[in-house]
């Protein structure tokens, strides 16, 4: 993450080890691999042996064939081909054609998704985080607050706003999960809401009875899920694909059926439990569960009446999505799942969509901004306006503790005298002293001095030719840069 005034962060190579992309089975200590014109040869003990004990070739002791010395071809005749036998194949036909397709089907091309896809945060995290602000009164830097949601997509919101006026979502209610079909959406609503509105138990059935030539197996799990022709399978099938989240036609495509009378056995053994439903009810009934006392559904029941008298209640059309960005990274529909995976790698490479959507909501809040260092250095949010103490006309105890800092620039809230502690609130609440996120304290100046505290580390005593050298700039510098993102994540996570 690159932040303003040199504060960036930098990749940390240093644990991916030794550049070696040699595969494991050719780092052993017995092979050693020479190169030759004919490639590399491997020369251990038990290749060699083996080598020697295979029969020899024939040798062809008659007149070798002319061939053209003069192209460094040896003695072997040039061989000579002609276009019209080679073997032509179809565009994109067959396995391994054109179309780069080894499974022997073309790639479905996904049309991009034209709209407005923004990622801001989410209101509850958000408002957290203000009034973390507003009562702990330490100024946070506000690019490392918008990072700080982005690797939290829990905590942000995906609003997307397609630019086709005629183009509509279907939206869940409950979860305001989006679609562009309305198929989808009731999927979606049958897989995730069902549970919300039916209580579901195993009973004990018996096994079931008939002659079944083949079985049903899902080609995802594994799962046994009956013969074909049982009309429970039917309704396994859909409640399989409504977990997979997948639609029942694709889904079918992924069975596959078993001619094999010991799967039809172990299938067989295997169904003696059955799921039964029950409606939930809100009111008690006799002083016993209102959900015992309701009629028991199967599968095929429960989905039939939930699609009749639930299930559009819980169904919207709206011209916009705005869902969690979890959520939304979770999406069946491709080409809104890319548009998002697309602003996401926009938001990492400079989080613009939450960094003034951060902006605008602390500057709502009545929040102070101010920039450390220099005037395009990095910038804070803080409770106080930073305004200079008028120490003259001040108490002598608030004008000790300015007077402290100004000897100190940077000093920390630990390194304050016990009798100056006390006067610090005030001040900060104040404005009249910074208190950054990281304990470090600074005057209000124009552009109030900002830089990551180093640890203090002993080092022991040692002579002239044992004196250690001094780390890099750059390395002391990176540490610094590692320790501010480090600490700021840390303070907005309490």
């Amino acid at each position: 993450m690159a932040e303003e005034n040199g504060q960036e962060q930098s990749v940390d190579l240093s644990s991916l080890g030794s550049f070696d992309f040699a595969p494991s089975w050719a780092a052993g200590d017995k092979v050693v691999a020479k190169a030759g014109r004919g490639g590399f040869r491997d020369d251990s003990e038990e290749q060699r042996r083996s080598r020697d004990d295979r029969p020899q070739q024939r040798r062809f002791d008659g007149p070798k064939p002319a061939g053209n010395r003069a192209l460094g071809n040896g003695d072997r005749p040039k061989k000579q081909f002609n276009r019209d036998d080679r073997q032509r194949k179809p565009f994109g036909g067959g396995r391994g054609g054109r179309d780069g397709d080894r499974q022997g089907f073309r790639r479905e091309f996904v049309k991009p998704l034209d709209a407005e896809v923004r990622i801001l945060p989410g209101q509850k995290e958000l408002g957290g985080i203000i009034r973390k602000i507003q009562t702990g009164f330490a100024a946070y830097p506000l690019k490392q607050i918008a990072w700080f949601f982005l690797d939290h997509p829990e905590a942000c919101h995906v609003k997307v706003t397609p630019k086709d006026s005629e183009m509509r979502f279907h939206v869940c209610k409950s979860c305001g999960q989006s679609f562009f079909a309305p198929e989808s959406l009731d999927a979606h609503i049958l897989s995730a809401h069902l549970g919300d509105y039916y209580t579901s138990e195993e009973i004990e059935v018996e096994p079931p009875s008939g002659q079944f030539a083949c079985v049903v197996k899902c080609g995802i799990t594994g799962e046994l899920l009956g013969p074909p022709n049982l009309h429970a399978t039917g309704a396994a099938i859909r409640e399989m694909a409504q977990r997979l989240g997948m639609s029942e036609g694709a889904y079918r495509d992924r069975l596959v059926t078993l001619h094999d009378q010991d799967a039809v056995e172990t299938w067989r053994k295997g169904a003696t439990k059955k799921t039964v439903y029950r409606l939930k009810t809100d009111g008690p009934k006799d002083g016993d569960d209102p959900a015992a006392a309701m009629p028991t559904l199967e599968r095929d029941q429960a989905e039939a009446e939930f699609r009749r008298n639930i299930l559009p209640q819980l169904k919207s059309i709206s011209k916009s999505s705005d869902m969690p960005l979890d959520q939304a990274l979770k999406s069946t529909d491709r080409p809104y799942l890319y548009a998002v995976r697309d602003a996401m790698a926009r938001e990492r490479r400079f989080p613009a969509s939450l960094f003034f959507a951060l902006r605008g909501a602390f500057h709502h809040r009545k929040l102070e901004f101010f920039r450390a260092n220099e005037p395009r250095g990095q910038e804070f949010v803080c409770a106080a306006k930073p305004s200079p103490l008028d120490v003259e006309h001040a108490i002598p105890e608030l004008g000790v503790v300015v007077k402290f800092v100004t000897e100190h620039p940077l000093c920390s809230i630990g390194d304050l005298p016990p009798e100056m502690a006390g006067h610090l609130g005030w001040l900060v609440e104040k404005g009249h002293i910074i208190q950054y996120f990281n304990g470090l304290l600074a005057l209000p100046e124009a552009h109030p001095k900002f830089i990551g505290k180093p640890q203090k580390k002993e080092l022991p005593v040692t002579s002239a030719a044992e004196e250690p050298k001094a780390a890099p700039a750059e390395e002391v510098l990176e540490e610094k840069k590692e320790e501010i993102s480090n600490e700021a994540a840390d303070q907005l996570a309490e």
